[in-house]
């Protein structure tokens, strides 16, 4: 597919930033998010193929991977590389997807966490206007979603699937960006991160949303509106809390049963409560 592009105020080409998407199955996985401030990502120059662009350490708290450059493609459908696969404690040889397209951000970053262990296929937005095959509209069993409109909250890791119009016209298979907040937010500002966002002369990796009244808002760029399809909220966004020393940390999904060590520490899902406790290795 061509690229497509616009300009935007300013004298700078924008290009649409098509992605397909993986929609990746749920697997029981829990990894904390520490409240951490954020701060926006300037644009940038995408540079070559693979370079790049923000590091995991710097989103989601420290939890989050690398975001890559899609090169002279990068805003386009096309992909500038191969196709990319992880294999780590959670996984062997699990396809992410094209490099470096938006929607394999989102499966690499989820199989990444153990959040996931599969992929599935989809877009990033939808296809066709009405054709719900978006990550919204495939989300996996076990992982809540919510329709734009009815969206109660947001949280760190939750996966935003969009449509995307140049000038008023439908443009295929849209976009997919990940929030990156250090915890749920009701309303307010939303700091979204995704991958393949820009146009080959500058790469814009971090996006400001706002949430009221249940509407995630994108505001418009040039020519470019972008419409929320929902949410999809990750199984692990967490905000810690401190209780006698001990962290506690809030889950957003009910009745956790499950444990799960990260580094030192040790995390335990309390069977029948909705909170996860963190114990020092040590004790």
């Amino acid at each position: 597919m061509a690229p497509r592009s616009t300009t935007v105020p300013g004298g700078r080409r924008r290009r649409t930033a098509i992605c397909l998407f993986g929609a990746v199955a749920l697997v029981a996985g829990i990894v904390p998010f520490l409240g951490l401030s954020i701060q926006a990502v300037a644009a940038q120059t995408p540079g070559p193929c693979g370079a790049g662009l923000l590091a995991g350490s710097s989103w989601l708290g420290g939890g989050g991977v690398p975001i890559y450059s899609n090169g002279q493609d990068e805003g386009s459908g096309a992909r500038c590389g191969g196709t990319n696969y992880v294999t780590n404690q959670y996984v062997t040889h699990v396809k992410t997807g094209r490099e470096w397209q938006c929607t394999e951000l989102v499966n690499r970053l989820y199989l990444t966490r153990g959040w996931t262990r599969s992929f599935r296929s989809g877009n990033g937005g939808e296809s066709a206007l009405g054709a719900k095959d978006s990550m919204y509209d495939q989300a996996p069993p076990g992982l809540s979603s919510q329709p734009n409109g009815s969206i109660s909250y947001v949280g760190p890791g939750d996966v935003v699937s969009i449509n995307e119009f140049d000038n008023g016209a439908f443009q295929a298979d849209g976009h997919v960006a990940v929030v990156n907040t250090p915890g749920r937010v009701t309303s307010g500002q939303i700091d979204l991160v995704s991958q393949n966002s820009g146009d080959p002369a500058s790469a814009d990796v971090d996006r400001t949303a706002s949430l009221a009244d249940g509407t995630l808002t994108i505001p418009n760029s040039g020519k470019w509106t972008y419409i929320v399809i929902g949410v999809v909220h990750a199984p692990t966004a967490a905000v810690a809390t401190t209780s006698g020393g001990v962290h506690v940390f809030r889950w957003f999904f009910n009745d956790p049963d499950a444990m799960a060590v990260s580094g030192d520490d040790l995390f335990v899902g309390n069977f029948g409560g909705n909170s996860v406790t963190e114990f020092p290795m040590a004790t």
